[in-house]
């Protein structure tokens, strides 16, 4: 280890621990969001998040819970400690625990846990040349202690907006939490037990797979308190296995390493962490820019699965280059090289199980395989196998300030089937001042889009000041999510190559409707005056069916004046039905199971961009009456 260094954290030690001057008194605020205390007796081992590592996978074991500092002799000096590992370890855990507290804005119990972390290093016998684990714990009370004091009354200092990270919130989702743990009740296997484990051949698999305590434990988890995480995280993936094993393959990967992505954000590419970890592979803005993703105001390619994973697979081979070991690599891709490699000069040993490392690290690599042993086969562990899909999508390249709801109207798809595809469009448009940006469209669709690219209206706002989004933030993000889902619902749903001339309605009352080149479903429900869910209901379609030329459409009504604007007010005299929120569920989803959109679904229940959902939380659903 550098000298130099080593010197400057035994400076940073002795001010911690016995200059008062360094932690700056910083006015406590009362806690509006307490912390929960887990149950050391709880298994597997409780994970804890903390906001300020690199991925949300971050986890401590309820084997160490923290224990109270020794208080001061009767002589006021400070009771020496018996064992220096378990005192290090305890202070380890509370200042985690500050961290925690802190992105909680519980400043009061961020500084208890500073203070703790603080006495403990006071309490150790001084030594010439710390060891590793020691300078761990003053680098994470140093850590702590900065952003307390460098922290108003408010979020963590890091969690300040940046106006080239901003993430729209109407269309991000929390990281799901296959390795994060908590209190609230968590949707069981159906039958309620926990299946056992079949005989393993470690062979069938091209990663290193060790079958031990810990491992076992991640297993019975997933297959209790997160199985229904696991389970949706195994529903998501058959979108995307396909494409990133080939991906791996291509760079000379193991294939089973895209079973990372469970762990990192349960194959969810509009996961967002607290730590600003984004897309499938969670990656940070620095780590993404360094492997070629651009991450501004417009656009955040860290949630372009197909970029991500090109990035996550150059990621994962540079650091297999650099330990030789995937255990280590995997360690590497948590917690940051430079900690893995620090921690191997100093202990000597190149051995993940042996080797010292955070705590939250230490566990994630056991979660992986968990996760890589289930997912080799589902349906011995009580889940169920993902069905894979072939990656189809159609590239084309359009100029920039297009709105995807726009395309979506031009070649006759759904809105909200272009923003899945295209997810690293952050505001439903592609960047304003690019001359031109490629969008991935369903296929067979691209050349309708060329054909129609010159009628298509530009994007004419721009990119808020500073000064504005200070002043009006929250009010203009909300005012604009709304515009662009309005443009969503109005645009198309049928298959159009063309603007054609209006198509004559049938005069029958209720007859057959042939469809044309250039017509909707939207167009066609206008046309008639009927109900748009009505006409797909006639003809048992969904919000994602593309019309072809010569299908022939059942129409019920003819479309009279009185008509059109029943067919218009249907929507709003639509029956309402009572969906109870459970655990796991965001919005997206529970629209997608409704057949609505999340901003009729935020409409209809008084929800902000910035809501949270609660198990139990009854929501009001509009459906259409038959």
């Amino acid at each position: 280890m550098d000298h130099r260094f080593s010197r400057r954290l035994l400076g940073i030690a002795i001010a911690i621990a016995v200059g008062t001057s360094f932690l700056a008194p910083t006015p406590a605020r009362p806690s509006t969001h307490p912390i929960d205390n887990h149950s050391a007796a709880q298994l597997p081992p409780v994970p804890i998040p903390i906001g300020h590592q690199p991925t949300a996978a971050v986890v401590l074991p309820s084997s160490t819970p923290p224990i109270q500092p020794r208080g001061d002799t009767l002589d006021g000096t400070l009771q020496m400690v018996d064992n220096n590992d378990d005192a290090i370890r305890n202070g380890l855990v509370h200042s985690s625990k500050g961290m925690q507290a802190l992105a909680a804005r519980d400043r009061a119990a961020a500084r208890q846990e500073l203070e703790a972390s603080i006495r403990i290093l006071a309490m150790l016998p001084q030594a010439a040349t710390p060891e590793d684990l020691r300078l761990q714990l003053i680098e994470e009370t140093a850590r702590l202690k900065a952003a307390l004091t460098g922290a108003s009354a408010g979020p963590v200092a890091d969690s300040r907006v940046d106006e080239q990270e901003e993430e729209n919130e109407a269309d991000t989702e929390a990281t799901p939490d296959l390795v994060v743990s908590d209190d609230e009740p968590t949707a069981v296997s159906p039958s309620g037990a926990v299946v056992s484990l079949p005989d393993l051949d470690l062979s069938d698999f091209d990663v290193p797979i060790v079958l031990n305590e810990r491992v076992q434990e991640y297993i019975e988890y997933y297959q209790t308190r997160k199985w229904g995480v696991m389970s949706r995280a195994l529903e998501r993936s058959g979108r995307y296995l396909p494409m990133m094993r080939e991906i791996f393959r291509e760079q000379g990967l193991p294939e089973d390493l895209v079973n990372l992505a469970y762990v990192e954000s349960g194959f969810n590419s509009r996961a967002y962490s607290r730590a600003k970890a984004s897309g499938i592979w969670q990656f940070i803005k620095a780590t993404g820019n360094r492997y070629g993703m651009r991450v501004n105001y417009w656009l955040d390619e860290r949630r372009d699965p197909e970029k991500a994973t090109r990035a996550a697979a150059a990621y994962l081979k540079d650091l297999y280059e650099m330990f030789q070991s995937w255990p280590l690599a995997l360690a590497a891709y948590n917690a940051g090289e430079h900690r893995v490699q620090r921690a191997i000069e100093t202990q000597g040993t190149t051995d993940f199980w042996s080797l010292r490392l955070p705590k939250e690290t230490e566990l994630f690599v056991p979660a992986f395989m968990a996760a890589t042993i289930i997912a080799k086969d589902p349906d011995q562990y009580g889940f169920v196998a993902p069905v894979e899909e072939p990656w189809e999508v159609e590239r084309v390249t359009v100029p920039g300030a297009i709105k995807l709801s726009s395309v979506a109207q031009a070649v006759g798809v759904s809105s909200d089937l272009l923003r899945d595809l295209n997810p690293a469009l952050m505001r439903g448009v592609t960047p304003v001042h690019a001359a031109e940006h490629q969008i991935l469209l369903p296929p067979g669709t691209g050349e309708i889009l060329m054909a129609n690219l010159d009628r298509l209206p530009r994007y004419t706002d721009r990119k808020p000041s500073r000064t504005a989004e200070k002043r009006q933030g929250a009010k203009r993000r909300k005012a604009t999510g709304a515009a662009m889902a309005a443009a969503g619902r109005g645009g198309s749903r049928g298959r159009s190559v063309a603007v054609n001339k209006k198509t004559t309605p049938s005069s029958s009352p209720s007859g057959v409707h042939v469809v044309k080149r250039g017509d909707t479903l939207y167009k066609i429900a206008r046309t008639y005056g009927v109900d748009l869910d009505a006409l797909r209901r006639w003809n048992d379609l969904d919000r994602r069916a593309m019309l072809k030329p010569g299908l022939a459409l059942r129409v019920v009504a003819q479309a009279s004046n009185g008509q059109r604007e029943k067919g218009r007010s249907t929507r709003a005299s639509a029956a309402h039905v009572r969906y109870r929120v459970r655990r796991g569920d965001t919005l997206w989803e529970i629209a997608r199971v409704h057949d609505v959109t999340p901003d009729e679904l935020r409409r209809w229940n008084d929800l902000g961009h910035k809501a949270t959902l609660l198990i139990g939380q009854e929501l009001r659903i509009r459906v259409s009456e038959s």
